[in-house]
């Protein structure tokens, strides 16, 4: 509209570069519309959960679940290990869902490292390598974290599915006891201990925004 009632007087030069300037404003502004309706996620800084460190008894490994109270990615665990001998392998393994009926069917689960290591310590959680996994907010995960040596110290006694530690961005929960290096074996009601590392990751989404005079016009 503003167009045409300015257009009325002037020199075909004039209307030239009018329809010119008009027609790079509306460029601009779908392409400004594009840019904003660009999707992307990012991640905060890395932060971490550790469980109470009260075990006392050695242990092949635990099976527990997380659940994702945000979306997050758990980029790595830190273990509670004790042990003098040389050398023990290490392997974790995960699966979308609960482990509950499913601890003794490795076909349903999915390994993500296995380690070889020698001679830990347990005066702190000891860190593994990395193991990335994402997990949609309020989704649950199971791990599976096992030594081919009773190294990994756990607690007993705590309810099996009972929160063990949690905060706004996810909980842990309390899970079984494996009685060997394996799928064969388990027993109900043990914590396990150690910490997680993870960050969360969210979804940047287009803002709502005021139209600006000159976008009404043109439209």
């Amino acid at each position: 509209r503003l167009l045409r009632a300015n257009a009325t007087n002037m020199s075909p030069k004039a209307k030239h570069n009018l329809i010119t300037a008009a027609f790079m404003l509306v460029f601009v502004c779908t392409f400004s519309r594009a840019v904003h309706t660009h999707e992307a996620s990012t991640a905060s800084a890395e932060k971490s959960i550790e469980t109470p460190l009260t075990g006392t008894e050695l242990v092949y490994g635990n099976m527990f679940d997380v659940k994702a109270m945000k979306s997050i990615e758990i980029t790595g665990f830190s273990v509670m290990a004790v042990s003098s001998a040389p050398r023990f392998g290490i392997s974790v393994y995960t699966r979308e869902g609960s482990y509950r009926g499913f601890e003794t069917d490795e076909s349903k689960w999915q390994p993500l490292i296995f380690i070889t290591a020698g001679s830990m310590n347990a005066k702190k959680p000891q860190p593994l390598p990395p193991t990335p996994i994402s997990i949609p907010r309020n989704s649950t995960q199971s791990f599976y974290i096992r030594s081919t040596d009773k190294i990994f110290l756990s607690t007993g006694g705590v309810n099996e599915g009972t929160v063990i530690k949690e905060n706004d961005d996810l909980k842990v929960f309390s899970g079984v006891k494996n009685g060997r290096w394996s799928f064969e074996e388990y027993v109900d009601n043990y914590a396990w201990n150690g910490g997680i590392s993870y960050q969360v990751v969210s979804l940047n989404k287009r803002s709502k925004r005021r139209i600006s005079r000159a976008e009404k016009n043109v439209s």
